[in-house]
């Protein structure tokens, strides 16, 4: 079954600019040392929290989950049925503990339940950029991809099932489609879709309606990285979003920039839904220069992988 998601034209644009002072915090904790001897590398590239365990891909060990309080470490099966283990660089979980993940020199989704893969979907001459997320809705995956101008695809049982969320006019530039890369995220209510390169976020409900966007070029800091990071040649773009998550009707972004010719990624900008308009809440600076990726955990505290010491960092927020 084809589905298609059908733009209306009355949704609800948010650009006004506000106050977006950023704001410096310290972290309340780090985490190197696992409670047995188990350190993580500085190249963590997907980090989630799931059922009370957080879950990440490290690249030395693969997909790997612990408890809240960061002990009982355990090496998940499904990294064993990746073609170069231990590598994954893409990956989710839903309620009935079925995974996807990607297997990139396949160029393939496995779907994976009980230890074994129930189906493997590849998606042929369509591109991925990586590191990334995906999502579950209902029984499909929805995944970012670049092929032209498609920005993002349903992936059902076994193949590519439709394709969802358009370009969008007056932004994307035809000549340059990777500018069309998005991040994909959802909650327990919408999902999100977040240009690496492009200043915008759009929120759909489930059902692929478009409800609301939000032009991050409006914060000041965001728009002078845009303005700068500027480039003719087609196939390159700087990723002002690095990574993202959404949790409890927030959006949090982890926002990358350069300070003074180096390059910087340790900001965390956070958006709300409000009355399913997306508007600004606050905007952090972590201690720290680099990190890969991050999630929010069940008492919403921000917890993010440095990615040039190896460990996580915890952060009220």
């Amino acid at each position: 079954m084809l589905f298609m998601a059908i733009l209306i034209f009355h949704y609800t644009v948010s650009c006004t600019k506000s106050n977006t002072e950023i704001v410096k915090i310290e972290s309340i904790k780090t985490v190197k040392l696992f409670s047995d001897s188990i350190y993580l590398s500085s190249q963590v590239s997907n980090l989630i929290f799931f059922n009370d365990r957080y879950y990440l891909s490290d690249y030395y060990r693969g997909i790997v989950s612990f408890n809240e309080v960061f002990e009982s470490f355990t090496k998940e099966k499904v990294t064993d049925f990746l073609t170069l283990m231990p590598q994954c660089y893409m990956f989710t979980i839903d309620e009935n503990q079925e995974w996807c993940i990607y297997d990139s020199p396949n160029n393939c989704f496995l779907k994976i339940q009980n230890d074994s893969v129930i189906t493997k979907i590849p998606i042929g001459h369509y591109k991925v950029t990586l590191p990334s997320r995906c999502v579950f809705n209902e029984e499909s995956i929805l995944c970012a991809i670049i092929k032209n101008k498609m920005t993002a695809a349903i992936i059902g049982n076994e193949k590519i099932s439709g394709t969802c969320f358009p370009t969008i006019n007056g932004l994307d530039d035809i000549r340059k489609p990777c500018h069309s890369d998005r991040i994909i995220v959802r909650d327990n209510k919408n999902i999100y879709t977040i240009g690496r390169g492009l200043p915008i976020v759009q929120m759909y409900s489930p059902n692929l309606k478009l409800v609301s966007s939000y032009n991050l070029d409006t914060i000041d800091e965001i728009a002078k990285t845009v303005e700068q990071e500027k480039t003719d040649k087609p196939n390159s773009y700087f990723a002002v979003v690095k990574d993202a998550y959404a949790f409890n009707g927030n959006l949090f972004l982890l926002i990358s920039s350069k300070r003074n010719g180096k390059y910087e990624c340790n900001k965390i900008l956070v958006l709300q839904n409000k009355n399913n308009i997306i508007e600004f809440n606050a905007f952090y600076e972590l201690e720290n220069k680099i990190y890969s990726t991050f999630c929010i955990n069940k008492q919403g505290q921000l917890v993010v992988a440095n990615a040039k010491t190896g460990g996580l960092e915890i952060y009220e927020i």
